[in-house]
C-alpha cells in the first residue's frame, strides 16, 4: 500500500499535522509520498505522484480537500480528508484521530462517491474547462448593481434572473455557498444539480433542483458590465456578455474515504448546526 500525503503548504498547522501523518503512516508501516509543492522538483508530477498512490491525504481544510479531490478524481483514486483547518466539512478525519488511520490496512472503511460538475466557457473562438465538487458562481464583480443572468436547461429558458448572483451546485456543495443563499440541503449520494440565485429582486425566484443528466446554459446581459464567475471559490474570473457557460454532470467521481460511522447528518449538525 502506497499514501500520498498532499498538505496545504501556506498553513503551518496543515504542515504540523502532516509531520504527525507521516509519522502515524511510518509506525504503521504504510509507505508514504510526502508531496511538497514548494519543491520546484516534484512540483509539477502532482498526476503522476496520485496515479502511484492507492490513497491520497488531503490535509488542511474544506478549500484544500476540494482542490485535492478533483485531482484524485481524474485518476480514480480515493481521498481522505484529514482536518487542519477550521470547519473542514469534508474532512473524516480530525487530527486528533490519526490512529484510526490504521483502517486503512484492515480495509474498515466506505467509500463515498460525490459527482463533480464540468463548466464550459465559450467566449468567441476561445473554449475553456473547468471541474467543480462544490459549485460555480457567477456574480457581480466590484460593481456594486445586480446582474441579469438568463438560464436554459436543454435548450429551454428557464428563468431570466435579476440579482447579486446565481449560484450552480453539487448535492455536496448544497452546504456551502448555496446553503446562504436559501437553497435546499440535499443528501450528497443522490446526483442533481441545483440553481440559487443570490438575493434576487423578486418575490418569485426560487431555487430549482435539475436532473443529474441535464445540460444549463447561462449567459448575462450588459445590465452589469463587471460579472465574474468562480468554480469552488477559486479567484474570480471575468464573464463577458459575449461569453456562454454550459454546467453538466462530470463522467468523473470524488470517492471520499469514511473511516468513521458518523453519517452525514451527524456531520451535519456537528458542524454548521
Amino acid at each position: 500500500m502506497k499514501v500520498l500525503i498532499k498538505p496545504n503548504p501556506t498553513r503551518q498547522v496543515s504542515l504540523e499535522v502532516s509531520a504527525r501523518v507521516a509519522e502515524t503512516l511510518k509506525k504503521l508501516g504504510i509507505e508514504y509520498i510526502y508531496y511538497d509543492e514548494t519543491n520546484l522538483r516534484n512540483s509539477n508530477n502532482i498526476h503522476h505522484l496520485i496515479d502511484d498512490s492507492d490513497f491520497v491525504l488531503a490535509v488542511g481544510g474544506d478549500g484544500s480537500i476540494t482542490r485535492t479531490a478533483k485531482l484524485a478524481a481524474v485518476h480514480n483514486k480515493p481521498i481522505l480528508g484529514i482536518n487542519a483547518g477550521n470547519v473542514a466539512f469534508m474532512a473524516g478525519l480530525e487530527g486528533n484521530e490519526l490512529s484510526l488511520l490504521s483502517k486503512l490496512i484492515d480495509g474498515d472503511y466506505e467509500i463515498d462517491s460525490r459527482m463533480l460538475l464540468d463548466v464550459t466557457v465559450e467566449e468567441k473562438d476561445n473554449v475553456t474547462k473547468y471541474s467543480c465538487l462544490n459549485d460555480v458562481v457567477f456574480a457581480r464583480g466590484q460593481d456594486v448593481r445586480i446582474i441579469e443572468a438568463l438560464v436554459d436547461c436543454d435548450g429551454y429558458r428557464v428563468g431570466t434572473y435579476r440579482a447579486d448572483g446565481v449560484i450552480f451546485a453539487t448535492p455536496t456543495g448544497s452546504t456551502a455557498y448555496s446553503l446562504s443563499a436559501g437553497g435546499p440541503i440535499v443528501e450528497p449520494g443522490l446526483e442533481c444539480i441545483m440553481l440559487s440565485p443570490i438575493c434576487p429582486y423578486t418575490i418569485s425566484s426560487r431555487p430549482i433542483i435539475f436532473g443529474c443528466h441535464s445540460k444549463l446554459e447561462i449567459s448575462c446581459t450588459n445590465y452589469n458590465k463587471q460579472t465574474v464567475f468562480s468554480c469552488d471559490g477559486e479567484p474570480p474570473i471575468d464573464f463577458h456578455t459575449t461569453a456562454r457557460a454550459y454546467i453538466q454532470k462530470s463522467p468523473y467521481h470524488a470517492e471520499f474515504v469514511r473511516i468513521k460511522s458518523e453519517k452525514f447528518w451527524d456531520i451535519l449538525i456537528n458542524k454548521i448546526h
